[in-house]
């Protein structure tokens, strides 16, 4: 499954004993989502202690992602509520 910001790899081949068929989710980019005026810094560097979001660049956004070193993802309250829904988590 691909789309232009991220791609869906099946591990159906390294997980043959699994009834359910799991994907990796890899973005193919890092979204440019910081508000980097409200967003608070380790002094010195760009490592994050406090991540703020701008609204104005997340308002559109289901799934994404929001720095290269951190592995999470990001989703909007509607798939929030669309997992809780069909309990995924």
């Amino acid at each position: 499954m691909e789309h232009q910001d991220t791609k869906l790899t099946s591990m159906r081949p390294r997980l043959k004993e699994l009834n359910d068929n799991p994907y990796i989710m890899h973005f193919k980019k890092i979204f440019d989502v910081i508000d980097t005026e409200n967003t608070i810094y380790v002094e010195g560097t760009d490592s994050v202690i406090k991540l703020k979001l701008d609204y104005n660049k997340v308002k559109e956004l289901k799934v994404f992602n929001s720095q290269p070193a951190i592995n999470d993802i990001i989703v909007s309250d509607e798939v929030r509520k669309s997992i809780k829904k069909i309990s995924l988590i």
